[in-house]
């Protein structure tokens, strides 16, 4: 493309044809338009590079704006995923921890309503031994009238021991059953009528080894009359 310098410089020879003076005025005017013409299409031709520059420029970050909202969007559903899933579990987690309580406490009460009726039972035993005991001791006192070298009327013993039978029977029962409810619930099942502890009932009832006499402790079977000595029927 020509410059114009290269239209100012340009010679031409001299010979005949049109006249110079019009020919150089015109050539004169065609430089300053070729000229002008020149610097615009440069102005142009930079102006369509910064363009182009700022269009790579935006493209460019248009990929990377795309390639970010991409990757947010995949993290977006991965972490909406994790939660999800994490919920889940601790859903259902709750869920067994919950049915593991329950059933544990529905252990608890099916062994509490056995150890009550078992405390029931062993209440309903201890009476009932304790009464085959005190009409053993009645029996025993029917059968065997007492001397009266001894002291005492047999009808006066025999009053006192039913009096005592009675009381010593409703209070020895209450108190086993109330103390079958302290403590370990195992450790009651465990105790049995003839354990080593002895109870109310003595070492002549139910064989316990720590318990009070009743044949040898009871105001029943020892007392004094006159500063007589009352002999125990007994034998202890």
């Amino acid at each position: 493309m020509l410059t114009p310098v290269d239209l100012q410089q340009k010679k031409f020879a001299h010979g005949m044809g049109y006249a110079k003076k019009d020919v150089d005025a015109f050539f004169d005017k065609v430089v300053l338009s070729y000229t002008e013409l020149y610097k615009s299409n440069a102005d142009l031709t930079n102006q369509v590079k910064t363009l182009t520059d700022s269009l790579v420029h935006y493209r460019t970050t248009e990929s990377k704006l795309q390639k970010s909202l991409m990757l947010a969007e995949k993290n977006a559903e991965e972490s909406t995923k994790n939660a999800t899933d994490k919920a889940r579990l601790i859903e259902n987690d709750a869920k067994i921890k919950a049915n593991n309580i329950v059933q544990e406490a529905r252990e608890e009460l099916e062994r509490i309503e056995n150890s009550i009726d078992g405390i029931k039972q062993q209440y309903k035993d201890y009476v009932c031994a304790f009464k085959a005991l005190m009409d053993s001791h009645m029996n025993f006192l029917a059968q065997n009238p007492i001397n009266e070298e001894m002291g005492i009327e047999f009808d006066d013993v025999l009053s006192e021991a039913k009096a005592y039978s009675s009381s010593a029977t409703q209070n020895a029962a209450m108190n086993s059953f109330m103390g079958s409810f302290d403590g370990d619930p195992q450790g009651r099942e465990e105790s049995t009528l003839g354990s080593g502890g002895g109870s109310a009932m003595g070492d002549s009832t139910l064989g316990g080894a720590g318990g009070g006499n009743v044949t040898s402790d009871s105001s029943v079977y020892t007392k004094n009359l006159g500063g007589k000595s009352f002999v125990n029927p007994f034998g202890n």
